[in-house]
């Protein structure tokens, strides 16, 4: 029976991030939007946020280009709807049924879905057309303001039920000009002698969007800014709220 690779990656990542960043974002989360909204989570992978979330009351919706993360996410909650992917391309006359109080795009998924500033600009068109009139934008980043390439490589294991789980991530190109990496990202897992059981490799690619080139874009369609941080982590957490229209 073949092993979901997404499944290894969700055990390592979660060990990785660990439970008081994930606890403080949900925290943040109810801040943004009460009990009972409705919530799209765009790069929804295993999820970490949809599943706290539901357990909350909320209406959760998933969106992920991964079949494999998304068969983890079901196999965990098969209830959880997931949306496809082409809801990003929605344009600003494009009539939608679903509105939602609060789209969420966590931990760096923005540099994956845009890398270049045509796809930014698509995004922000669409998610301005996903959310309900006071609806809430929450993007997750690393800090690219202070992006240093050589510091991007990192290992991380795990050990769970007599094997171990070592995780690698290794730059593999840097355009200082745009501020885009591809990286290799490899897990290989092992049994209590150190025999290699299993092993996957991909390819990840990145922009880098610095602090200014994501909210002059956002303003641009319609949205304002608040950023803010968490204890637990370095991140930058973009709040982006629709613009209200004066009263005429």
């Amino acid at each position: 029976m073949k092993t979901n690779s997404a499944q290894h990656y969700d055990l390592v990542y979660n060990a990785w991030i660990g439970p008081d960043k994930t606890k403080e974002e949900i925290s943040l989360i109810e801040q943004l939007t009460p009990s009972g909204s409705s919530i799209l989570d765009i790069g929804s992978g295993t999820g970490r946020h949809l599943i706290p979330l539901k357990q909350k009351q909320y209406q959760v919706f998933g969106l992920d280009s991964s079949e494999e993360m998304t068969q983890v996410l079901k196999s965990k909650d098969p209830q959880i709807e997931i949306l496809p992917f082409s809801l990003l391309e929605q344009k600003k006359d494009s009539i939608m049924s679903t509105k939602f109080n609060l789209v969420l795009c966590m931990w760096n998924t923005v540099f994956e879905v845009a890398l270049e500033q045509r796809e930014l600009d698509n995004f922000f068109e669409s998610a301005a057309n996903l959310l309900t009139p006071n609806g809430v934008l929450l993007i997750n980043t690393t800090d690219a303001d202070d992006f240093e390439p050589q510091t991007e490589d990192f290992v991380h294991m795990v050990e769970h039920q007599s094997l171990e789980y070592k995780m690698t991530w290794k730059l593999l190109d840097y355009n200082p000009e745009t501020s885009t990496t591809v990286a290799e990202e490899q897990l290989i897992v092992s049994n209590r002698f150190k025999q290699k059981t299993q092993e996957s490799r991909r390819l990840i690619t990145q922009r880098h969007w610095r602090h200014d080139e994501l909210v002059d874009t956002a303003e641009r369609f319609g949205f304002v800014c608040n950023l803010v941080r968490l204890s637990s982590t370095e991140d930058k957490y973009f709040i982006f709220r629709k613009k209200r229209r004066p009263i005429s």
